[in-house]
């Protein structure tokens, strides 16, 4: 958690309760980390989120065993020395709820947030984990 409140925006921080869930969810053989927070802010957190969206995959990835340096996408050759590498969040929709990711090489996310409501933002590395942990925040089973 301090890597992240080292590197989170301010707007961001204050936006979000000091003190978020953290969980794992086991799919098969596999172990899925997740995070929720209890947002304070909406506004402010949903900017925050935006900006940081630039060095996320670097501060959070490696909370999540993600290795950053697996997902920069190169630009157009004409822009390359313009804009560099950079990683590529998409919208996407999942059980209705808009979610932002990042897709590994395989085309499978890699990591994805998405504002549950506007009072809770939830962090996980897969659709399988988001899709099992939306109905169980909703009933206030998972908080």
């Amino acid at each position: 958690m301090e890597r992240l409140e080292a590197s989170a925006p301010a707007a961001l921080l204050r936006a979000l309760a000091p003190r978020p869930t953290f969980g794992v969810h086991a799919a098969g053989n596999e172990n899925r980390l997740f995070l929720i927070f209890e947002v304070l802010s909406f506004e402010h957190a949903f900017d925050g989120m935006l900006a940081w969206e630039k060095t996320l995959l670097d501060d959070a990835g490696p909370l999540f065993g993600i290795n950053p340096r697996g997902f920069l996408s190169p630009p157009a050759t004409t822009t390359a020395e313009i804009l560099g590498n950079a990683r590529v969040w998409s919208d996407v929709i999942i059980r209705n709820k808009d979610v932002r990711a990042v897709f590994d090489a395989e085309g499978e996310i890699a990591m994805l947030y998405s504002f549950l409501d506007r009072e809770t933002l939830l962090f996980t590395t897969s659709d399988e984990t988001f899709r099992v942990l939306l109905p169980k925040v909703r009933a206030g089973q998972v908080r």
